[in-house]
């Protein structure tokens, strides 16, 4: 899975609730092409600034992803409330990390050991058809959902989707864009929300 921002965003605010309380503003989020991390929080000396940057070259599981950014997060916490830790992975760190992992049932680590193949090849990505439903709500957001190839689970998610009062249009699309093989292919109903702009220019059209 490649991260964008948009997920992680999303990731953010999910964990920023179940885990802490929503008490964590969101910072800065952005991709990097590092390969010597895989995820870093970075701030300025006066605790301002905050940044959340995530390495696309590693090709991780969507779990994860997760606990790296959940990992992030606790370093966030902690810098951001100004907690006395005894080291960067002190105890405070540790206690937090393993309530996450024991309430959430997550793993969380001190630090993330890629395995062998994990790190992304400095080569194009495979491109390959794939059907994309893009979901318009009635509040002016927009929904992405990656569905299986075949007739009857398209038609199955567009005639549920449409039946939610919230939703306004459900249009679907043939791309073989590299930037929606981010999305698990199902036929769930949910939908990750999106920039417009981001799904206009990665399938070449306007939504109005």
């Amino acid at each position: 899975m490649t991260p964008t921002v948009e997920l992680i965003t999303q990731k953010f605010d999910h964990f920023n609730s179940l885990y802490f309380g929503g008490k964590l503003p969101r910072p800065d989020i952005k991709l990097s092409r590092a390969r010597t991390f895989v995820g870093m929080m970075t701030y300025k000396r006066t605790h301002r600034d905050f940044c959340l940057r995530v390495s696309t070259m590693f090709d991780l599981e969507e779990e994860e992803m997760e606990d790296v950014v959940i990992h992030e997060m606790i370093h966030f916490y902690i810098a951001y409330f100004r907690l006395r830790d005894t080291s960067s992975h002190g105890q405070i760190f540790r206690k937090m990390m393993g309530e996450i992992n024991s309430l959430h049932h997550r793993h969380v680590t001190i630090s993330h050991r890629t395995r062998p193949g994990q790190q992304m090849p400095q080569r194009p990505p495979t491109r390959r058809k794939r059907t994309v439903a893009v979901v318009l709500f009635r509040d002016g957001r927009v929904g992405v959902k990656v569905l299986p190839n075949r007739m009857e689970r398209i038609r199955y998610y567009y005639n549920n989707v449409k039946r939610n009062p919230k939703v306004a249009d459900v249009r679907a699309f043939q791309t073989d864009a590299p930037y929606f093989a981010q999305f698990p292919c199902s036929s769930a109903l949910r939908v990750a929300i999106v920039e417009r702009e981001t799904v206009e220019r990665e399938l070449h059209t306007t939504l109005d």
